[in-house]
């Protein structure tokens, strides 16, 4: 497929983590010089694909596009959703509650952040980030449940919550929950 005596660029490949909009155009810029037709620089660009972004070529058939324009569009449009989505999931697991936070509060914290991202991963998935970052007082109150859904997760948590709340007004410390770990 590629002319005798044409020898290929040397390109670091794509694996989905950086600007797809500036590999592709360094892959083009790379490509220009060479003068090859069009059909075959939309062949070769899979072989400056790897990882994700190869399954992703191979997935969706990119074969198939006709011209360079709509493989860009299609490889840009996707890559750029796929980083957001990976950005917004980094940023919702940073979301920790705060020492002296209320449960309710860094849950609303936690679902602002949630309500950006458009495929949330599953439930259970969710219950397990919530409980990663919550503070050691409300962590060692949590231990001795487990969770199938956020519903049960937010009830306990409120009353978790009340239950300091009443101890914190009669001047009481916050007890020390003993559990055992969980699961």
């Amino acid at each position: 497929m590629i002319p005798f005596g044409i020898k290929l660029p040397s390109l670091s490949k794509y694996v989905g983590k950086t600007d797809p909009t500036v590999f592709f155009q360094i892959y083009t810029m790379a490509m220009t010089p060479l003068y090859l037709r069009e059909p075959i620089v939309l062949h070769l660009f899979l072989q400056y694909l790897d990882s994700v972004a190869l399954h992703w070529y191979h997935q969706k058939n990119i074969v198939y596009h006709q011209t360079i324009d709509e493989l860009a569009s299609a490889f840009i449009e996707h890559f750029n959703i796929h980083l957001n989505l990976e950005w917004l999931e980094k940023k919702l697991k940073n979301v920790k509650q705060g020492e002296n936070e209320k449960f309710t509060v860094f849950i609303e914290r936690w679902k602002a952040v949630s309500e950006e991202i458009d495929s949330l991963p599953s439930e259970q998935r969710q219950i397990d980030m919530i409980l990663e970052k919550v503070n050691d007082q409300y962590s060692i109150g949590f231990a001795i449940k487990t969770f199938q859904d956020k519903k049960k997760l937010l009830k306990i948590g409120n009353n978790l919550d009340e239950a300091f709340d009443k101890e914190r007004k009669e001047g009481k410390t916050v007890k020390e929950y003993v559990a055992p770990p969980r699961p």
